[in-house]
């Protein structure tokens, strides 16, 4: 059981991912070109619709992550071996739901 903690955090940590991109991407579609943003959301906008545009992207990085959680666990590596597999691939995603949060947030309250 513990050498799957690794496996479910995180394949729960790109559901959420996947549900904040979702949202984001309903929220500027939504929003359209209606409202002057600053650089900085336009900048997150910009990478929200680039991650749209090539889900694939997104979908090969989760695969990929989640095969070699699953490998350490598989070869029976030490514990923190998963947890840093983790740690590692999943920084990227979390930069990025922080960017979708921005997005929700910028055009939430205007």
């Amino acid at each position: 059981m513990a050498r799957a903690m690794p496996m479910m955090f995180a394949f729960a940590l790109f559901l959420l991912i996947g549900a904040v991109h979702v949202l984001a991407t309903i929220k500027i579609g939504a929003i359209g070109d209606l409202t002057a943003v600053d650089e900085a959301t336009a900048k997150h906008i910009r990478l929200v619709a680039t991650i749209s545009k090539h889900v694939y992207i997104g979908v090969g990085y989760c695969l990929l992550c989640l095969f070699l959680i699953w490998f350490t666990a598989f070869r029976r590596y030490p514990l923190w071996a998963g947890w840093l597999v983790l740690a590692t691939l999943a920084a990227p995603w979390v930069i990025y739901l922080k960017a979708c949060g921005m997005v929700i947030h910028r055009l939430s309250t205007g």
